[in-house]
């Protein structure tokens, strides 16, 4: 009898880590450090191992110039991560957003970024990417979700393109003087005047599935 509760009760943990991992990943990441904290994959051989994943909500990190923020979803028991600014010496060509992310020991998809994350952030050039992804073979979709006025401003920006899976609040490249080639694939949306003011704007490619 004592056997079978004690297997139910492993059981019932297995589930929940389970469920917790579904979005991030467990890998090598330094623990205990306070926020904003900078965690890089170049560590790996010297950092340690963590259970669980990062431990706080809205949580600040430090991640090659760019700060990203943790968020915990209770109804499906997972993490993600989405870029809310970035720090006084990011220095970048290109600004590349990545998939995922390494945050107290776990891998975590980038869903989002944050509402004025790169706001007249005038030394962003060159071109940028911003794309979802497909996960779990095929089977789910991470949207990319770029909130208001997220790059409102970025006078620097030059190339943008938008590919699938790919959501733009309000105003999300307003004001973007600088910007002079728009590319917009399929299932990519557009939210009010995501472009208003972007007067420089001599090449546009729209696919029809655009919205």
């Amino acid at each position: 009898m004592q056997k079978q509760k004690l297997f139910k009760k492993l059981s019932f943990i297995m589930a929940l880590v389970m469920t917790a991992s579904s979005i991030c990943t467990p890998v090598m990441a330094k623990p205990g450090a306070e926020e904003p904290v900078t965690v890089s994959a170049a560590e790996g051989e010297e950092l340690e191992m963590l259970g669980y994943p990062p431990t706080d909500s809205d949580k600040k990190y430090e991640i090659d110039g760019l700060i990203y923020t943790s968020h915990y979803d209770s109804s499906t028991w997972s993490w993600d991560a989405t870029i809310s600014g970035y720090s006084d010496d990011y220095e970048s060509e290109n600004l590349e957003i990545p998939k995922s992310v390494i945050l107290d020991g776990f891998l975590c998809y980038v869903t989002g970024i944050d509402d004025y994350a790169f706001m007249d952030c005038t030394g962003l050039p060159g071109e940028l990417t911003l794309e979802g992804q497909v996960v779990n073979n095929g089977k789910d979709v991470v949207e990319l979700q770029v909130e208001d006025n997220a790059f409102s401003g970025c006078t620097g920006l030059t190339v943008l393109n938008i590919k699938e899976n790919a959501v733009l609040g309000d105003n999300a490249f307003s004001g973007c003087t600088g910007l002079t080639v728009l590319n917009i694939k399929e299932n990519a949306v557009l939210g009010d005047n995501a472009f208003s003011g972007c007067t420089g704007l001599t090449v546009l490619n729209i696919k029809e599935n655009a919205v």
